[in-house]
């Protein structure tokens, strides 16, 4: 028995392909209508185009916002990460740099003493400088004194005793007070730095010591405008991200765009086919050879649809034999049926004989 359901499947896949490549058929033709001048166009043509046109430029700005969108959000982690690795080296541009401060602090310090008429305006900065020098003068003046006392055979075990407790403690004071200049002259030198003092001074050697922090900050400097111009610019690109994604975040403007782009796509091939078709009717110049392909690819469907017809025609043809046979069946069955039913009824009839005749009159048997 011939199987119709499949070859019904076999055709129906060879009619999709055959109507898909008649479809592909009318947009390359459509295609070919797009070229041409209006003038040249069939009537029903030339809206169509138009239409086209305009699809095309909402595929192209969809295409060039996502492509932007990417664009931004690349340059914005670059941003990101620059702004940080600057802030890193901000922040530690002035680190390790003691040792320059404290030499500023001795030399300006030399300079201070040693120009009298410098401007008061710079003394708070050598102020606890002063008050160690003083200290460190007193405490060695304290010093001497003790080392000039008579020879300690010719004094007291108690006054022996005392001078030595106090040049013990002096000499611990001293050490002291002398442990803490590097922290001084590191405060003097951080507190000029921030005045004009080495310009002014404008000396050779405070210039030389003060160098490597004269290019820190101009490294700073340096950092700041950099990173100003980088806020700026990240600032323009947010407003220009909103704009293009409709204040969303990167996959959800991008997801959007993509569905603008695709149902454009859509559109703009069903035009294209509707180009075709019009085409089909009212054939351009220079296009016979695509729309007697087309044709030719039409009359296959036609083809296609006449098998179908005939393929669903004996599936049914089928379908009723079946039920026919099973009518047949029936009807045979009922007969069979009949035919035991009236020797039922012959041998009930031959039984209803007998017993009449068993009986005899009725009415003898009920008279009294």
């Amino acid at each position: 028995m011939p199987d119709y359901a499949k070859r019904l499947q076999e055709i129906v896949d060879v009619r999709q392909r055959a109507i898909r490549e008649c479809e592909d058929q009318r947009r390359l033709i459509g295609e070919r209508l797009l070229d041409l001048p209006e003038s040249k166009l069939p009537e029903e043509a030339a809206p169509l185009v138009k239409r086209h046109h305009s699809i095309q430029q909402r595929l192209e700005a969809a295409s060039s916002a996502i492509e932007r969108l990417m664009e931004i959000d690349q340059r914005q982690n670059e941003i990101r990460d620059r702004m940080k690795a600057l802030q890193k080296e901000r922040e530690s541009l002035f680190r390790g740099l003691d040792d320059v401060y404290e030499q500023i602090g001795a030399v300006a310090f030399r300079i201070f003493k040693h120009h009298p008429l410098i401007d008061p305006s710079y003394s708070d900065a050598f102020e606890s400088l002063a008050r160690y020098q003083d200290d460190i003068r007193l405490l060695d003046a304290q010093l001497d004194r003790y080392s000039a006392e008579p020879a300690q055979q010719q004094r007291s075990i108690v006054e022996r005793i005392g001078t030595k407790t106090r040049r013990a403690i002096a000499k611990n004071r001293k050490s002291v007070r002398t442990n803490q200049l590097p922290r001084l002259l590191q405060d003097s030198g951080r507190r000029l730095v921030e005045t004009d003092f080495v310009a002014q001074m404008d000396d050779e050697e405070l210039s030389a010591v003060a160098q490597p922090i004269k290019d820190v900050e101009q490294r700073r400097e340096e950092i700041d405008s950099a990173l100003q111009e980088l806020k700026e610019e990240s600032g323009k690109l947010v407003a220009e991200f909103n704009s293009l994604g409709n204040g969303q975040k990167l996959a959800r403007a991008r997801k959007e765009r993509e569905s603008e782009i695709e149902a454009a796509k859509t559109e703009s091939g069903e035009i294209l086919a509707s180009l075709g078709r019009v085409a089909r009717e009212d054939p351009p110049e220079n296009l016979s050879d695509k729309i007697d392909a087309l044709k030719q690819c039409e009359e296959r469907i036609a083809h296609f649809d006449s098998l179908l017809e005939r393929l669903k025609a004996g599936q049914k043809a089928l379908t009723i034999t079946d039920e026919i046979s099973q009518l047949h069946d029936r009807i045979t069955a009922r007969r069979r049926e009949l035919e035991e039913l009236e020797q039922e009824a012959l041998a009930k009839n031959e039984e209803l004989q007998e017993l009449e005749s068993q009986r005899g009159n009725e009415r003898d048997l009920f008279d009294t």
